[in-house]
């Protein structure tokens, strides 16, 4: 009797940073990092990426003006394909919230819990 192995284990997990960062570079004055990762269900195939977005800009309000366009950027997400995922779901965890740099400089961060999956074969 042969094992059956579920196809979809043997896909790569979407790189989900990259594409917010592809999204959001156009705009400048970002910095996208991942901080936690997990399969859902079925897994193997739906993962969920806890994503956060640093805006900078020269001031307060110009930094809130990028980070408010940032995140309609990334909410807008969802269904779209790339070579690397399928944004399934977007949701805002945290934020825009303003946390300047301690030397000053102008910071807003906002969190995002993105659910993906890899995407099907073009």
């Amino acid at each position: 009797m042969t094992a059956v192995t579920d196809p979809a284990l043997s896909y790569a997990q979407p790189d989900v940073e990259a594409v917010v960062l592809d999204a959001v570079r156009a705009l400048g004055g970002m910095q996208v990092w991942s901080f936690a990762s997990g399969n859902l269900q079925p897994p193997g195939w739906l993962f969920e990426t806890s994503v956060q977005v640093d805006t900078y800009a020269a001031t307060k309000e110009k930094t809130w003006a990028r980070a408010d366009a940032m995140r309609r950027v990334v909410c807008a997400l969802p269904w779209t394909q790339s070579a690397r995922s399928v944004i399934a779901a977007v949701a805002v965890t945290d934020g825009p919230f303003w946390f300047p740099e301690p030397e000053g400089r102008p910071r807003y961060v906002t969190r995002f819990a993105i659910r993906s999956r890899p995407p099907r074969p073009l």
